[in-house]
């Protein structure tokens, strides 16, 4: 696959799905090989599960303060495998014409270089919707503008997750990690195969206030299942005792 990438230069559209272990090619390489394809409009890169080095061998390297090379044509970029991989890549890479990321990576919250990618882009910075869905062992947090826009625009992360009480706070931080762009987000879906009970009502409430509070223009607030139950009773109980912020339409998927 190295040889490929370094005599591509021409490429706009790569996509290396399903990518195997003996066929890895380290971030660094990577971001070399993409710096030469300066007409590349999409890029998609999937690592099979395993076909990555141990989490620990990249989490060890400390990155150097780094100049990332410009992808001058790149707006799309889906992404599949593990945190500090996509981490050490994007440190690399600016791609100020994206306008659609999809990343689904180990749980680990920690991104900082992602974070600078982001905010490079800057198409990716208003958002009028947002779905937070759980299914299976997968959580995804999907940003977008209105769809069927000239300017349409999307930002999807996903993350691995042990199912259990702690899905309240895995969806918490999930929404903190794009906090900033959720400013104009009026619309928010949440949908979820399996909703956990939990032992402390009160916390639970917190939790949904917490998060619910993370998207400060939201209007409307789409529910499924057992969890319409238990969100609306946090926002009942918040406004009986004098809450804000819950002037809200919801509705109820069954």
């Amino acid at each position: 696959m190295l040889r490929l990438l370094l005599s591509a230069h021409c490429l706009v559209y790569l996509s290396l799905r399903g990518i195997p272990h003996s066929a890895y090619v380290s971030p660094e390489v990577m971001a070399s090989c993409l710096s030469a394809m300066s007409g590349l409009e999409t890029l998609i890169l999937h690592f099979h599960s395993g076909s990555v080095p141990p989490r620990s061998d990249l989490e060890g390297q400390r990155l150097p303060l780094l100049t990332p090379c410009a992808l001058p044509a790149l707006t799309v970029l889906d992404f599949q495998g593990v945190n500090p991989y996509l981490e050490s890549l994007v440190a690399r890479i600016d791609a100020p014409l994206l306008c659609d990321l999809s990343t689904f990576m180990s749980v680990t919250f920690n991104v900082p270089h992602l974070h600078r990618f982001i905010n490079h882009a800057k198409r990716l910075k208003t958002f009028c919707q947002a779905t937070l869905s759980c299914r299976g062992c997968s959580m995804r947090l999907t940003l977008s503008s209105q769809v069927g826009t000239v300017d349409y625009t999307a930002l999807e992360l996903g993350i691995q997750y042990t199912f259990g009480d702690a899905i309240l706070s895995s969806l918490a931080q999930i929404c903190n990690l794009t906090s900033p762009l959720h400013s104009t987000v009026e619309r928010l879906d949440i949908i979820a195969d399996v909703y956990p009970v939990h032992r402390d009502d009160s916390k639970e409430r917190k939790q949904w206030l917490d998060i619910l509070g993370l998207f400060p223009a939201l209007k409307n607030l789409y529910l499924c299942n057992e969890m319409a139950l238990r969100v609306t009773d946090a926002l009942k109980k918040h406004a009986r005792e004098g809450g804000k912020g819950c002037c809200l339409h919801y509705g109820v998927c069954l």
